[in-house]
């Protein structure tokens, strides 16, 4: 799999980012996303479904880097406060001015990472279900 060749050779000064959402929350992509997921893993269609402020982790990217390099400690980032800033002129033309950034990063160290691949997915949707509360608090109710 090509995301997993970007594990490979990681030392200990490199990184990999990847977005596991996909694309940006909207409520109808929230609901695409769900319907996608219970067609490929019915069992996480309950979980998906409590995340009300992000879109589920897509499993294979994520899942893929956590094989290749078993090694490496896992930091999620959440972010609020980016509402309607698409792109580089959104942030030049001032978009953010006068806005409040709220950022938080958790880093998860590779042993306490499940091993087992059922159990990463677990563990997946438990750490992102803290992404979804994180949001949750910054953020008007839609």
């Amino acid at each position: 799999m090509l995301v997993a060749g970007l594990a490979t050779n990681l030392g200990r000064a490199d990184g990999v980012l990847i977005f596991p959402e996909g694309t940006r929350f909207s409520l109808r992509r929230r609901a695409e996303a769900i319907t996608k997921l219970a067609l490929s893993h019915p069992d996480l269609a309950t979980r998906a479904q409590a995340l009300e402020n992000v879109l589920p982790p897509r499993l294979g990217g994520i899942l893929a880097l956590l094989e290749a390099a078993p090694g490496a400690d896992v930091v999620f980032g959440a972010h609020t406060g980016f509402d309607g800033v698409r792109t580089l002129a959104d942030l030049v033309g001032g978009a953010l001015v006068g806005r409040t950034i709220r950022l938080r990063l958790h880093r998860v160290v590779a042993g306490e990472i499940p091993a087992d691949h059922d159990a990463r997915i677990a563990w997946l949707f438990d750490e992102w279900k803290k992404v979804d509360d994180f949001v949750g608090a910054g953020i008007e109710k839609r």
